[in-house]
């Protein structure tokens, strides 16, 4: 038996914490993967119940309130298909209005998804709205003039769950822009692409939540009209190529 040195005992504790600390992150990064797995499982049987849908991205996404965020978290963005053939003598005369409660191309939904939300959908039968994760609802509309993307519903508080400012409804409007890039312009590339929207009182409970969300859509590129003198109230409107992604930042 071997009585060690001051100097030989603190490299044996250096080494006993580093395997410790290796384990520790090895036990960790199981827990992650199996909550991920978990997860994606859950997304895979609500996806069963949607007739047309695909998979439009996977991205990692870093929380900034997690303390896991170290190498971020992966965040799957689904994006249901329900749009729907139009034929060419079926085209409206004139573009989808903010007012009318019909559209003649369908709609397409995003939601954005990763294991920190699993308890917001372990109990629902299928994605939607009342899953409690961001979402963006829209429906689309043909024109002669343009193609016209009316956003329904984009949040990222739902309920009492509030996501924003963790880079979310960047993602979703992101992966949407993306999708309709490759689908619609592909489609008709000489068709205009317009994205409209009315701006919801949901989404303000306090002041600063007017220059939250009122901010993000002005640096995304969309233009603010038909404002209130409080900011509440108004409508959003854009052209596909001027809204600006992170593709186009960097």
């Amino acid at each position: 038996m071997k009585i060690l040195s001051s100097s030989e005992w603190a490299v044996q504790c250096d080494m006993l914490s580093s395997y410790s600390k290796i384990v520790d992150k090895l036990v960790e990064e199981k827990k992650e993967h199996l909550d991920t797995i978990q997860t994606y499982k859950k997304v895979c049987e609500l996806l069963a119940a949607h007739k047309n849908y695909r998979l439009c991205t996977i991205t990692n996404i870093k929380d900034k309130n997690s303390e896991a965020s170290e190498n971020g978290r992966d965040t799957i963005v689904i994006l249901v298909d329900r749009r729907k053939e139009v034929s060419n003598d079926s085209l409206r005369s004139y573009p989808l209005n903010l007012n009318t409660l019909i559209n003649n191309g369908g709609e397409i939904e995003l939601y954005a998804i990763n294991s920190d939300m699993y308890y917001s959908i372990k109990h629902q039968t299928e994605l939607c709205g009342k899953s409690k994760i961001p979402y963006i609802e829209a429906s689309i509309d043909y024109s002669v003039e343009e193609t016209t993307v009316r956003i329904d519903e984009f949040h990222s508080r739902v309920s009492f769950y509030d996501y924003r400012g963790k880079g979310y409804g960047s993602l979703l409007l992101d992966s949407m822009v993306s999708f309709l890039k490759d689908e619609e312009k592909k489609k008709s590339p000489s068709i205009p692409i317009k994205l409209i929207g009315m701006l919801s009182y949901v989404d303000i409970d306090e002041e600063k939540d007017i220059e939250i969300r009122n901010g993000f859509y002005e640096r995304k590129g969309f233009k603010l009209k038909n404002m209130s003198k409080d900011g509440k109230d108004g409508k959003i409107e854009a052209m596909l190529e001027d809204i600006k992604t992170k593709s186009r930042n960097k």
